[in-house]
């Protein structure tokens, strides 16, 4: 497999902090096109240095090199992210969790990367909604769906453990968590090995993304790619309207319980 890459220098000189603000203040309707698709519905990201097909020059990609490659990445469409990460040759994944919004980075991989991994983790508390958009975005996109799912079904599970346990009770919660999300998830990890995990997580859902970007390194040593890290809520339905993509509002993660936190997987060691 060939080393991560970073676009170089020259590649970057064309990114600033002026241009990028232009970019992020272009309407919807004004965006240029690639193969009938909207380059990105919040900037067209050009002079990144990142433009699909690879960047002029390369070098291996450290973490050092993290925080001028999310510089240049602030200004990048998601369609731009996506093909990057996909030119890179490298084990890759999407993680989706069927949610609201979640058709936005499943349509995305469709277009740029149609052969990545899809790891859903399928908690056995979804809703009926749940499952039959689960079941639509994947005919229509033509995902490479794999479904991780607890070890213990739901019902075994609550007969000997109890239901979803409150917010009150960290450590029943810790263990509900870890078998119904965690443990699915790294059996996924363990089968896909992937160098890159692509994610549809946002800057301003939680406190701990706040801390992320566009690229950060996972605990566990994946490169975690968020293309859509800046956008906003409004940036998704825009998005979902534009493609006439299917949204699933009735999504419930018991191991969230509340809008804001975390469900444990962008903060497991």
């Amino acid at each position: 497999m060939n080393a991560l890459t970073i676009p170089s220098d020259k590649a970057l000189r064309g990114w600033s902090p002026a241009a990028n603000a232009a970019r992020a203040t272009a309407t919807l309707g004004s965006l240029p096109q690639r193969s009938a698709f909207p380059i990105s519905d919040v900037g067209t990201g050009a002079g990144t240095g990142i433009e699909a097909g690879g960047p002029e020059a390369s070098m291996a990609l450290t973490d050092d090199d993290l925080p001028r490659l999310n510089e240049a990445f602030a200004g990048a469409s998601a369609d731009q992210i996506v093909a990057w990460a996909a030119t890179q040759e490298q084990p890759m994944i999407l993680s989706s969790s069927m949610g609201q919004g979640s058709a936005v980075m499943l349509h995305l991989v469709s277009i740029h990367a149609p052969d990545t991994p899809v790891v859903w983790v399928d908690t056995g508390y979804n809703s009926a909604d749940t499952y039959r958009f689960a079941e639509e975005v994947r005919e229509r996109l033509g995902l490479k769906l794999h479904v991780y799912s607890p070890m213990m079904t739901t019902a075994r599970w609550e007969a000997l453990h109890g239901p979803v346990p409150f917010l009150d009770e960290p450590e029943r919660h810790a263990a509900f968590t870890r078998a119904v999300k965690l443990e699915p998830f790294e059996r996924a990890m363990e089968h896909f090995q992937p160098k890159l995990w692509l994610s549809g997580i946002r800057r301003e859902e939680t406190e701990h993304r706040r801390s992320l970007n566009v690229l950060s390194r996972d605990p566990r040593g994946m490169l975690k790619v968020a293309p859509i890290f800046h956008w906003s809520e409004s940036d998704l339905d825009a998005y979902l309207k534009r493609h006439d993509l299917p949204d699933n509002p009735h999504y419930f993660d018991p191991t969230k319980v509340e809008a804001g936190r975390e469900c444990g997987l962008h903060v497991a060691a």
